[in-house]
C-alpha cells in the first residue's frame, strides 16, 4: 500500500513462501513444535487432497516410521503395503491420511515431523511445507504491523516540535468515498460549502445519490474489475484523511477483519519513497519496512 498527500495509491500483493534454502527444514521443524493438537488437525484437514499427490511415492515409507512409533497399527500398515503392491497407491495414500485424521493428538505431530524429513526429493510437498511456514511469517508481520499502525502521530502548530500520539481508533473518522471522477468533484464542491449549504449538498449527493464504498470494497470488482488484480486509486484535497485511511486499512487487515485473500500486506508512504535518492530493490524495501 501507498499512501500520498495528495493522491492516495494502495497495493496489494499475494507472496506464497519465501526463497532461499531452510537447513534442514529447522524452521518449519520450530514452527510445528508450537503447534497444538489442534492445529495439527485443522492444517492436516485442509491440505488433505493437496498431500495425496504430494506423498503418493512415500505412502509405505511413511507408514513404516509411524508404525516404528507406535502411531499405527501393524494391521493398518499391512493394507497399506498391500494397496501399494497391487498399484493402488492412491488408495492407500487416502486411507493413511484418513487414519492419521482420526483422532488427535501425536499421531499427527508425528506424521508431519516424518514429512519434514522427506521433503528434500519431493518438491510438491515441498511446497506445502513453505506455504505453512509463511503462514508463521504472516503471523509475525501482522503482529508488527498492529503495534506500527495503532496509534497516530500529531505534529502540533509550526515553530513547535511538541508531538502527540493518539490512539488510532479515537482519531479515525470514516471518509465518505465515491467512485467516478464526475462524483468526486461535486463531493471537492461540498468541502467548499458552508453551513446549511454543506448540509443540503451532503443530504442531496452523498445519502441519495453517490454510492458510499467502504474501505473493505476497495479492491473488490465495484469498479468494472473482474478480478481482484490492479491498482486502486483514492485522490482527495490535501489533509483530509487519505493517510489515516491507509493507516486504518493495514490495521484492519492485520487484525484480520478486511481482505483475507492477501497473505501480505506492504504499506510504502510517498514521503518515504521520495527521499530515497539511489538505486533500491523492491526486497530492500520490504526489509526496511
Amino acid at each position: 500500500m501507498t499512501d500520498g498527500v495528495n493522491v492516495g495509491q494502495i497495493q496489494c500483493t499475494s507472496m506464497k513462501g519465501r526463497n532461499g534454502k531452510d537447513d534442514d527444514g529447522k524452521g518449519i521443524s520450530q514452527l510445528l513444535n508450537s503447534y497444538s493438537d489442534r492445529e495439527f488437525n485443522l492444517i492436516t484437514q485442509f491440505y488433505c487432497e493437496r498431500l495425496e499427490d504430494a506423498i503418493l511415492d512415500l505412502v509405505e515409507s511413511i507408514a513404516l516410521t509411524l508404525t516404528a512409533t507406535g502411531s499405527l497399527s501393524n494391521g493398518n500398515y499391512a493394507y497399506i503395503c498391500n494397496l501399494s503392491e497391487h498399484q493402488q497407491r492412491k488408495e492407500a495414500t487416502k486411507h493413511l491420511l484418513n487414519t492419521v485424521t482420526k483422532t488427535n493428538g501425536c499421531r499427527e505431530r508425528i506424521f508431519w515431523e516424518t514429512l519434514v524429513k522427506m521433503q528434500e526429493s519431493k518438491p510438491k510437498l515441498k511446497l506445502i511445507l513453505k506455504e505453512i511456514q509463511s503462514r508463521g511469517i504472516q503471523d509475525q508481520h501482522k503482529q508488527h504491523l498492529l503495534h506500527q499502525t495503532e496509534h497516530v502521530v500529531k505534529h502540533t502548530i509550526k515553530g513547535d516540535s511538541k508531538i502527540t500520539t493518539i490512539s488510532l481508533t479515537d482519531r479515525y473518522t470514516e471518509l465518505i468515498i465515491i467512485s467516478t471522477l464526475r462524483e468526486r468533484r461535486l463531493v471537492e464542491h461540498e468541502l467548499l460549502s458552508r453551513g446549511r449549504e454543506h448540509e443540503e449538498w451532503q443530504r442531496k449527493y452523498v445519502t441519495s445519490e453517490l454510492e458510499k464504498i467502504r474501505i473493505d470494497q476497495l479492491f473488490r470488482s465495484s469498479f468494472g474489475h473482474s478480478s481482484l488484480s490492479g491498482t486502486t486509486v483514492v485522490s482527495g484535497v490535501a489533509g483530509i484523511g487519505k493517510t489515516t485511511m491507509v493507516q486504518r486499512m493495514v490495521h484492519e487487515w492485520a487484525a484480520g477483519n478486511i481482505y483475507p485473500q492477501f497473505q501480505f500486506v506492504l504499506h510504502f508512504t510517498f514521503r518515504n519513497l521520495n527521499a530515497i535518492n539511489r538505486a533500491v530493490c523492491l526486497t530492500e524495501m520490504v526489509l526496511d519496512q
